[in-house]
């Protein structure tokens, strides 16, 4: 008779990652590694109990939507369009989850990804600056449950283009004299599905970052219908720190 524990669905995770921005000059290198960190954080979300994860290089197929419950979006993709929001939309109707980080959350169509994920932005009227990034956090989420302040040597996003559906912001940074919302999560049309969406995510040190870490996999968790505090056990894993 099969146990319990072995008949629990695993979560299948497919994580989406474009080729890398070739660094320019010594400035621009340890920027936006899409493969290195596809590759470093399926081996890390692997070593969490009754995890798949698959890779993808560029649009995710029809094949692979069915085959997923989380698509994680790390990747520069500024062709969005109205087409690929329909797909997103009956992947998030069937109960699926999507993960956006950084440039992923920029197109040129920033309306339609808006749309699907709450905000976006738009090259056309939003704004970029690397900055220390101090971000304050909601204290009513478990998402951001211990955190109240934080700064990341970071990239900030503000002025949004807005979607139709209500965001509930996780993390705000200070611009221009306003809070901006650069962390949150909305749903799918009608509630279902989940939408968790983090914007720092420039340098390749961050995904080192225990801190940032412990943020990204809660959103996944949550995104997959899991508990929260599921991949904590994980977080120091193969981090590239020192003292």
């Amino acid at each position: 008779m099969q146990s319990a524990k072995a008949a629990v669905k695993p979560l299948r995770i497919l994580w989406v990652a474009g080729p890398n921005i070739k660094p320019k000059d010594m400035w621009q290198a340890n920027k936006r590694d899409y493969p290195l960190q596809q590759e470093r954080w399926r081996r890390l979300l692997t070593l969490a109990n009754n995890v798949q994860v698959s890779k993808a290089d560029k649009w995710p197929t029809a094949q692979q939507f069915a085959n997923a419950d989380v698509v994680v979006f790390y990747w520069d993709y500024p062709g969005f369009t109205e087409a690929n929001g329909k797909q997103l939309d009956a992947f998030l109707q069937k109960g699926g989850g999507l993960v956006y980080i950084n440039q992923a959350t920029k197109a040129d169509n920033g309306q339609a990804l808006a749309n699907r994920i709450g905000l976006a932005f738009s090259p056309a009227t939003s704004k970029f600056k690397e900055v220390p990034l101090e971000l304050t956090f909601a204290q009513n989420n478990p998402i951001t449950k211990g955190y109240k302040k934080n700064t990341f040597q970071e990239e900030m996003f503000w002025q949004p283009v807005a979607g139709p559906k209500p965001v509930n912001v996780l993390a705000t940074g200070n611009m221009d004299g306003k809070a901006q919302p650069e962390m949150w999560t909305t749903t799918g049309a009608g509630g279902k599905g989940k939408v968790f969406v983090m914007v720092p995510g420039l340098w390749d040190w961050s995904f080192d970052d225990p801190l940032y870490r412990v943020l990204m996999l809660r959103g996944i968790a949550w995104a997959g219908s899991k508990p929260v505090y599921s991949f904590e056990d994980i977080v120091s894993m193969g981090a590239r720190v020192s003292k």
